[in-house]
């Protein structure tokens, strides 16, 4: 059976229609961000860096809003071709659009910007902690850097995980290769370490299985708030809990 490539281009725009429970969890998680950006104090023109953009749906929905501002420019990045294509395509005013992958150590970036988005990419990422020194470096003082990952622990694990199995088939195929289910599942309702499943690692994981929300904010203590280098100005549940976002303020 020929596997599907977890990084092939999906719509996620799809994924935001109709009445089902996901479309519910993203929709909420886009009101929250939209009010997150909103409470800023931003002038009418800037720099956004979205890094992440998937297919660029987010971005068109934020523009879509006025947020940020019309006048503010955005650079729009993902590590795959396809999407920056996909997001490219859209025509969003004011954007340009290039290759950037979190996963590089030190990676180059460009002038750092007053506003770094970072929307439900670091759970793909091979190591997300190199992922957060990048956006650390990639927001300038003064500016904001905002988050946001999926919760997979316990309960809300337990949920997303038969509930993916239900409505696609061999949803789980890329992350256990052949090997047995059981194991993780137990992690789930024991409230075992589940990144030790994302061991040995690799460059990227197209599933979310193995993010754990308790290491990835030991995560964000180490290495954005150590030394007051940024401050945490909110920590935001959405969606029943099924989300997580973070919206921080680098000092000037």
């Amino acid at each position: 059976m020929t596997r599907r490539d977890p990084f092939a281009p999906v719509d996620h725009e799809q994924s935001y229609r109709g009445f089902s429970p996901r479309a519910f969890v993203h929709r909420t998680r886009l009101r929250g961000i939209v009010s997150a950006i909103r409470s800023l104090p931003l002038g009418d023109t800037g720099r956004l860096g979205d890094f992440g953009c998937s297919n660029g749906f987010i971005l068109a929905e934020l523009r879509a809003r006025g947020v940020p501002p019309p006048g503010w420019e955005f650079s729009v990045f993902d590590h795959a071709t396809p999407y920056v294509e996909a997001a490219r395509r859209r025509g969003i005013p004011g954007a340009s659009f290039a290759e950037f992958d979190l996963d590089v150590k030190d990676a180059e970036l460009p002038d750092p910007f007053d506003l770094v988005l970072c929307l439900e990419t670091l759970e793909h990422t091979g190591n997300y902690r190199v992922g957060l020194r990048n956006l650390a470096r990639a927001t300038r003082p003064g500016g904001h850097l905002l988050i946001s990952v999926p919760n997979e622990l316990g309960a809300h694990g337990l949920v997303k995980f038969f509930g993916r199995k239900l409505v696609r088939r061999d949803v789980y195929e890329g992350f256990f290769r052949g090997g047995p289910e059981g194991p993780y599942v137990r992690a789930l309702m024991t409230g075992a370490d589940l990144e030790a499943f994302r061991d040995p690692p690799r460059h990227g994981w197209g599933e979310h299985l193995g993010f754990d929300l308790r290491r990835f904010e030991e995560s964000l203590r180490a290495e954005l708030l150590r030394d007051d280098a940024f401050v945490l100005v909110r920590r935001i549940k959405t969606a029943a809990g099924f989300g997580r976002s973070y919206l921080f303020r680098r000092r000037a």
